[in-house]
């Protein structure tokens, strides 16, 4: 801003001899074009050169204008009066919407359009006989859009019911989170629910379940340590157990090998047929699943691109749950 601002002033004094600089003149909202960059100051005070300098203004073709200031003026270095300006984008989006002006949600609306300063907040509009129309409002006419979405909620801009843990029905007779019916198994307490059956036994159940648990550590701590005081029947259980694996036939020498970790089980009878059974099943599941993902494949990439996105896109409020509906 700066550098912009000195270059129009140092312009304004080479064009009319004024120094406008260390000089004092009035500029009521003008305007001045230079390439492509519009430049609007206001300058206060009178000076010597006020006379000369409004006769080389229209010379200059700068127009003239008595503006209404709708917001106080903000004072800047160098005795410079600036207009505040009201945000006119968010996150590039420019913002269109009107406060107190209904408009209906398409496919085509953008999920991150929101309301200006003066009407931050979304309100469904349950007032009229259409669906999915929405009004930019302040936080007090929430209620009069629709009664069961009296808050307004800052972070999603929208406006919407108490969020309250185990609540049933909530109080839209105020403007914060509180509830006025609980569910089953909770209890009022200053407009949030409790849990009715919580208490200090729960407390007394843990500890007696965790006292539990450590025994069984220690006795399983014990069994690790103790010493093999029957070695021979050790010996025989790990000979049963060994006996127990599935083997391969005997080979030519007599022994049966167990099977590598290769072998087919589509083909080969490992534990009977039902096993062999089964893994043709899995197979057959996997086979289908490929052509599944083929065909949907060829659908997004011939048919319809929106494929590609479908239970991808943001949903939430009322707002963006219609432009999802809408976009199907």
């Amino acid at each position: 801003m700066k550098p912009a601002l000195g270059a129009v002033l140092a312009l304004i004094s080479a064009l009319t001899g004024v120094d406008a600089v260390g000089g004092s003149f009035l500029i009521r909202s003008a305007h001045l074009r230079a390439g492509d960059t519009n430049f609007d100051f206001e300058a206060l005070g009178t000076g010597s050169h006020d006379s000369h300098w409004r006769d080389n203004v229209s010379d200059l073709s700068l127009m003239e204008t008595d503006a209404v200031v709708s917001k106080p003026l903000r004072i800047a270095r160098g005795g410079i009066a600036i207009h505040r300006r009201r945000r006119t984008t968010h996150r590039g989006v420019p913002i269109h919407l009107v406060c107190g002006e209904t408009s209906k949600v398409t496919s085509k609306s953008s999920k991150d359009d929101i309301c200006p300063d003066e009407c931050p907040f979304f309100a469904q509009d349950r007032t009229d006989k259409d669906f999915c129309t929405f009004t930019c409002v302040q936080e007090p006419q929430c209620a009069q859009k629709y009664p069961n979405t009296p808050i307004g909620d800052a972070d999603l801009g929208v406006c919407r019911s108490c969020v309250v843990d185990g609540c049933q029905e909530c109080d839209h007779s105020v403007t914060e989170d509180r509830c006025k019916t609980c569910q089953a198994g909770y209890v009022l307490n200053d407009g949030t629910c409790h849990f009715k059956y919580a208490g200090d036994w729960i407390y007394v159940v843990a500890g007696i379940l965790a006292a539990l648990g450590l025994c069984v550590l220690i006795w399983i701590f014990d069994m690790v340590m103790r010493s093999a005081c029957n070695a021979d029947v050790l010996e025989h259980s790990l000979e049963v157990r060994e006996q127990q694996k599935l083997r391969m036939k005997k080979d030519e020498t007599g022994s049966r090998p167990l099977f590598p970790l290769s072998t087919n089980l589509l083909r080969t009878q490992v534990a009977g047929p039902g096993m062999m059974l089964h893994f043709n099943f899995q197979v057959a599941v996997i086979i289908w699943a490929v052509f599944v993902a083929f065909v949907w494949i060829c659908l997004a990439t011939f048919i319809d691109d929106a494929l590609w996105v479908l239970g991808t896109r943001r949903f939430g409020t009322a707002r963006e749950n219609c432009i999802l509906v809408a976009w199907g």
